[in-house]
């Protein structure tokens, strides 16, 4: 009979309902919204009128199906519909009704405003007739701008232009008809019968004109070569006059050509518009004394012999001989190199051979490969700002508060947070000591609320073959419990998190290890895992052999163990609601909380009880198995339903 009434209670709590559900409601509704459904058998709040939720929305009726009302119907009020008929126009209805004044109708596109009936006001818009004829004009039928009539073909005395031509070649008219475009035919040699005015004329051939006048500059080219028998000139008024000798011949005194005979000018061209400078790649020899700008000349740029000698013997820093002396070794310091700007170093940027520049830590980048690099690594890094937040001392490397406040002695850093609350909870700052790596994000610094961020992606491995024993790793610890003298305790990933203030919401958490995983592809990717069959996303997974090879390793203690650490946990392990998925199970559905296998292992749930004949291993006392074939083994003294206690036989 107990074992009955056991299998019967086991029975009514591994079942779950398969039936009907009842709607539910989801999230905050306001009155007067439409409702919308969010999952199946669940319903929410469909939203405002501008950022509704709703995607479809369907009305089968004829006549007015879908109207919105100014106001209650119990007093005036304005009522737009929309009207179809299966046979009949699609209609947009206003109506008032109640007494409420008559309103006009608007179209508002990108907040231009159009007001129905279309025209009048200046809105631009027109009335036209329901049929006219291609080619035709339009013409106004009102003072109002608002109709256009059909007026018939152009030319029907309405005063139009039919085509334009030109007569005597001056003009060029294209095209004829339509949207004509004219303009003067400059290939075409006109005959002027009137004073023509230019404010500058350009002659590329020849000019006959019985008179010119030109208040700007006339040119003259294509001209041909020829002697001279007259020559053009101004006169007093200003004005071009003809004078019947060649020019220069008169005894003006006018410049034939200009000429050079010692080689000290060049003289290009030697006619014409004459142009006279200085040769200066012409070795001239002065006979005066020629005066130079302090400065102004440096010793490779004056001639060797008597001019060496004026100058001194050479000494200092250089030696040799002009006009190419030497520098002595070592002789240039850095006060006479030129000064640099602040935070740069010298440095070749580009990809060839070029002077040397004043480089910062990004003209550097181009340089890494070459210059202040690892020599393993072949890489390196700066600061992004002027504070230093990296320090290495020793084997050690501190970043963030702990270097900026480290005295770069063996002493504790001094200010940083998380020395003073060792100080205040352990009296110590043993981390400094302990680890090779601290990595300490800075106080009130908004980009920087994390210690490290530790990335990685598959797509960066390297391998092409599947490799399901390896992979991609964000993060990893390894820890070698090593020593044989000393029982020292090893962790290979040790996370604390210490609660000391909640906040004003009083909503502040503290996660010693928080994994998360996330599913971006489909929801049968994750493959229904049980106990003969793993899934593929897994948000903590324990494993005991480290990977290493058949007999060099034993079994392990607990997979997952809970310890109080000097006080004890509220729960031991707490699942929250809809954190686990239902799934079909005996005739019904259920979220499957904890799986075990059914073997000849017997896998099941130990309860023990301490010390006694045990000793510190602990005796078990009860416990519940599940067989291979599913029978449930219940051990122990008696069992108790709803405080009535049943004894076991």
């Amino acid at each position: 009979m107990l074992r009955l009434i056991t299998s019967l209670c086991l029975s009514i709590a591994l079942l779950g309902t398969a039936h009907a559900q009842a709607v539910k409601q989801t999230g905050n509704v306001t009155p007067g919204h439409p409702a919308r459904w969010s999952t199946t058998g669940t319903i929410s709040d469909g939203g405002t009128a501008a950022n509704g939720f709703l995607t479809g929305l369907g009305v089968q009726a004829s006549g007015p199906g879908i109207c919105q009302n100014s106001g209650p119907v119990t007093g005036p009020y304005q009522q737009v519909c929309l009207n179809v008929q299966p046979a009949g126009p699609a209609q947009l209805i206003l109506q008032n009704f109640g007494g409420a004044s008559p309103q006009s109708f608007q179209f508002v596109i990108n907040g231009t405003v159009f007001t129905v009936p279309f025209g009048g006001g200046g809105g631009g818009s027109v009335t036209g007739p329901l049929s006219s004829v291609i080619g035709n004009m339009a013409c106004w039928a009102n003072t109002s701008g608002t109709v256009l009539n059909d007026c018939g073909p152009p030319g029907g005395g309405g005063g139009s232009v039919l085509s334009v031509s030109n007569s005597n070649g001056t003009l060029t008219i294209s095209p004829t008809t339509g949207n004509v475009v004219a303009s003067l035919n400059l290939a075409h040699a006109n005959t002027w019968s009137a004073l023509q005015t230019f404010g500058s004329l350009t002659a590329t051939g020849t000019v006959t004109t019985s008179a010119l006048t030109a208040s700007g500059t006339v040119t003259f080219s294509g001209l041909s070569a020829g002697t001279q028998v007259s020559c053009m000139g101004l006169n007093s008024s200003n004005q071009i006059v003809l004078v019947a000798s060649a020019c220069g011949t008169g005894g003006g005194g006018a410049v034939t050509s200009v000429s050079n005979t010692d080689s000290t000018l060049t003289i290009s061209p030697t006619t014409g518009l004459v142009v006279a400078s200085l040769a200066l790649n012409h070795a001239n020899t002065w006979t005066a004394t020629q005066t130079f700008p302090n400065a102004s000349l440096t010793a490779a740029e004056l001639a060797s012999g008597a001019a060496a000698s004026n100058v001194g013997t050479l000494g200092g820093a250089l030696s040799g001989t002009l006009p190419s002396p030497s520098i002595a070794n070592n002789a240039v310091t850095n006060v006479m190199l030129a000064q640099m700007a602040s935070h740069t170093v010298k440095c070749n940027n580009t990809g060839s051979t070029a002077n040397a520049a004043d480089c910062t830590s990004i003209n550097l980048n181009a340089v890494t490969t070459n210059f202040l690099t690892s020599p393993r690594t072949i890489s390196w890094f700066v600061n992004d700002s002027p504070s230093v937040n990296e320090f290495r001392w020793g084997d050690k490397m501190l970043v963030g508060d702990a270097a900026t406040n480290y005295p770069d002695t063996n002493n504790c850093p001094t200010g940083d947070w998380f020395t003073n609350f060792q100080a205040a909870t352990q009296g110590a700052c043993a981390y400094i000591g302990a680890f090779s790596l601290v990595l300490e994000n800075k106080t009130n610094n908004t980009n920087n609320n994390s210690g490290a961020l530790f990335a990685a992606n598959s797509l960066s491995f390297g391998s092409s073959l599947a490799c399901p024993s390896c992979g991609t790793i964000a993060l990893m610890g390894m820890a070698l419990a090593n020593n044989n003298s000393v029982g020292h305790p090893a962790f290979a990933i040790y996370g604390e998190c210490d609660l000391t203030q909640v906040g004003a919401s009083n909503q502040a958490s503290c996660l010693g290890i928080e994994v998360d995983v996330g599913n971006f592809v489909n929801d049968n990717t994750a493959v229904l895992p049980n106990p003969f069959q793993q899934t593929t996303i897994v948000g903590y997974q324990d494993a005991c052999g480290s990977g290493m090879p058949t007999g060099l390793t034993f079994k392990c203690g607990a997979a997952m163990q809970i310890v109080p650490n000097d006080k004890p946990f509220k729960l031991g392990i707490n699942f929250l609601n809809s954190s686990i998925a239902t799934q079909s199970l005996f005739g019904g559905s259920g979220a499957v909380a904890v799986a075990m296998p059914a073997t000849t292992d017997n896998y099941g749930i130990v309860w023990y009880t301490p010390g006694g004949p045990c000793g510190l291993a602990g005796c078990p006392v009860a416990g519940v198995f599940v067989d291979s074939a599913g029978n449930v083994q219940i051990v122990g003294t008696s069992l108790r339903f709803n405080g009535v206690v049943m004894t076991v036989p």
